[in-house]
């Protein structure tokens, strides 16, 4: 791995750290955009607060984040471990 790909790997890392952080801190719809792809694609395995699942594009991934706030009191994120590789970020 060569300095340019360890330098783009911190930031993506970094990057996905900033966007747990603005979940944590109740940032919703339009503001939470800069941490996605236009073509972004969520995929929602079932579970209890959506028993089907489901997929979503990044209109719905906005909107939904914004009627998340009325469901949930508090989100917590606590990163143990995380890899980088190139634009992959896990």
């Amino acid at each position: 791995m060569n300095a340019d790909s360890t330098s783009v790997e911190e930031n993506n890392l970094a990057v996905a750290c900033d966007c747990l952080a603005a979940l944590e801190a109740d940032v919703s719809g339009e503001s939470l955009r800069r941490f996605y792809a236009d073509n972004a694609r969520q995929i929602e395995l079932p579970n209890r607060l959506n028993p089907a699942g489901q997929e979503s594009d990044l209109a719905d991934i906005l909107k939904r984040s914004e009627q998340g706030l009325k469901v949930l009191v508090k989100q917590r994120y606590e990163v143990t471990a995380a890899i980088g590789n190139g634009d992959c970020v896990a």
